[in-house]
């Protein structure tokens, strides 16, 4: 019988072992059939600029090799695309299933605001309240963290919150965002009630609970002569390491609707974002007229607020999706928009997602549309277009995380 040398034997035994160690490490996508689609140019699914991003990359290496506890949060930015949670659904479950899932992360209670929201969750009010949204503000109701507020001009007030899949979505700490005035908050499920004084000059509180729960019951108790505020909730899982991934958006908002909002501003360092994304500008691009020049003002004072406030976390800005202006005819503005952002992005160090350019830009539009990907307005997608858009974001961040972890082995 032919028998190796010990020292090949013992090569090909440690080689064998690290290329197996290194396909588990491999990040795939657990439902990659998502990302198949003839609207797509695949060889252009990837993540552009990511020099900028070894720091988070190092983070979710250590997150995935290390067994210490840590959460490592993503905060979405977007419109009604994002809004309703379909894209980043896909996203969040793939990254949740790869890391772990420390929790749901920030919720508003779209239903007592009426309008639409995720469909993972569903909330109820014993109170009629006002709301207002970025994108068209209501004076007497200011938006914050969530990009939506809601006003009672009660001095108590109820809401509660089912997520459905209990769980997969359970939580035990609870962080609430509201206006000043409260003296007390109170946290109610089937198995306990919780009172917590607040100080009446707060604007946000975290709360821990003694169990896991899926459901839940938030009383708040204004001072005498003050109504109630409301800007949303973070769930999270206190002693799960994981990601936590947030999705912010508001029918209808663009760029500068955020960057004219102070209260959101002044709410976001506590989300303690690792990695901003940024995906804005389908309506501004129904502004036949916009130029580059202007976009571009109007993204940088967006990223350099984000710096201000996170100087050591991650950014990645995505081009808007493929859309028609006015269900005539392919968007002019959107190769404006395309362009000036990935300009940006290579003249600021900030990581890209060409999405535009993915979906084979202007003349890959009527491709969606014979596709059935986008919806009858030609503007917002198909169930099956938001989640074609979520699979290939997260194959493309994918694929630049395996990039970086392989040279690292090397």
């Amino acid at each position: 019988m032919f028998k190796l040398p010990y020292i090949v034997l013992l090569s090909v035994i440690v080689n064998t072992t690290i290329s197996t160690a290194q396909d588990t490490m491999t990040w795939k996508l657990a439902n990659p059939q998502l990302t198949k689609s003839k609207a797509v140019d695949s060889t252009l699914n990837i993540l552009e600029n990511t020099a900028s991003l070894a720091t988070l990359f190092e983070k979710l290496y250590l997150l995935k090799t290390q067994p210490i506890a840590q959460k490592i949060i993503f905060t979405h930015i977007g419109d009604s695309h994002i809004q309703a949670d379909k894209i980043t659904t896909i996203v969040r479950n793939e990254f949740q299933n790869y890391f772990g899932n420390a929790g749901r992360g920030l919720l508003f209670p779209f239903q007592v605001a009426k309008t639409n929201g995720p469909s993972d969750f569903y909330s109820t009010s014993n109170e009629l309240w006002k709301s207002s949204r970025l994108s068209k503000m209501n004076q007497e109701v200011r938006c914050g963290i969530a990009a939506y507020g809601i006003k009672t001009d009660q001095t108590e007030a109820e809401i509660k919150m089912v997520l459905k899949d209990s769980l997969k979505n359970n939580f035990d700490q609870v962080s609430l965002f509201y206006a000043p005035g409260l003296k007390t908050i109170s946290i109610e499920s089937t198995s306990s009630k919780n009172d917590f004084a607040v100080d009446s000059t707060s604007k946000f509180t975290a709360i821990q609970l003694s169990d896991l729960r899926s459901r839940v019951s938030i009383k708040l108790d204004a001072i005498q002569n003050r109504s109630i505020g409301f800007f949303g909730v973070s769930l999270s899982k206190k002693a799960t390491s994981g990601i936590i991934y947030n999705a912010i958006g508001a029918n209808g908002a663009k760029i500068n609707d955020y960057n004219e909002a102070p209260l959101f501003w002044e709410q976001l360092p506590e989300l303690k974002t690792d990695c901003y994304i940024i995906a804005l500008g389908t309506n501004e691009a129904q502004n036949q007229t916009l130029t580059s020049e202007l976009y571009t003002f109007q993204l940088k004072t967006m990223v350099d607020k984000i710096k201000n406030i996170s100087p050591n976390a991650a950014i990645i800005i995505i081009t808007p999706p493929v859309s028609y202006f006015k269900k005539i005819k392919p968007n002019k503005s959107l190769p404006v928009i395309t362009a000036a952002i990935k300009e940006f992005c290579y003249q600021n160090n900030v990581a890209l997602w060409n999405f535009f350019d993915i979906s084979k830009g202007t003349r890959g539009t009527v491709a969606w549309r014979k596709l059935r990907l986008l919806n009858t307005d030609l503007v917002h997608f198909t169930n099956a277009g938001y989640s074609l858009q979520g699979a290939l974001f997260a194959d493309a961040f994918a694929k630049a995380y395996n990039n970086y972890t392989m040279q690292k082995q090397h």
